[in-house]
């Protein structure tokens, strides 16, 4: 302590002003529902986008709760403020529930990897198995029951024509 002249004690006072700014939390842009469902056959790309409200902000992308890291398979993008994972090959084992995560933000995908072995059976041969594009299946299941359809409306046995038998002899 330290005397003035006049015999008080001289105080020194300090003040500190800490001055901090806090970033706005990252929000997400709406989608639709209909994008939150993914759906691909195996072996295809998938890709799951989400959109930020800040260019710099960070998301985590995780499956069924664990986190994903980029490999070579999964890639991570960002551009602007659009964030796309992408499966470059799906497998019917990539199928679960997905998680964009931005601070407290969280948008989830369910995502379905469809199998593409369609299974034939011929009775006098064992079961085979042959790989068919969906698209092309369903192309052939439709004709098929448009065809079982119009043979159930116009059943045909036998072709028949008009005709006129006579002189059959007595009868």
């Amino acid at each position: 302590m330290v005397l003035n002249n006049e015999g008080y004690f001289l105080t020194t006072t300090y003040f500190f002003c800490v001055l901090f700014s806090v970033a706005p939390s990252v929000m997400f842009a709406d989608i639709p529902e209909e994008d939150l469902f993914k759906s691909v056959v195996e072996q295809e790309q998938l890709v799951l986008s989400c959109e930020v409200s800040r260019a710099d902000g960070v998301v985590q992308w995780y499956k069924d709760g664990t986190e994903i890291q980029p490999r070579e398979s999964i890639t991570m993008q960002a551009e602007d403020t659009k964030r796309n994972l992408t499966i470059h090959s799906a497998q019917l084992s990539d199928t679960g529930i997905y998680t964009c995560r931005a601070g407290d933000n969280v948008i989830m995908f369910k995502v379905t990897i469809r199998g593409n072995k369609v299974t034939y059976e011929n009775s006098s041969k064992n079961t085979l198995l042959k790989s068919i594009h969906p698209s092309i299946v369903n192309r052939f299941s439709v004709v098929g029951s448009l065809r079982q359809q119009f043979q159930q409306r116009h059943p045909v046995t036998e072709k028949s024509y008009p005709s006129r038998i006579s002189n059959l002899g007595p009868s």
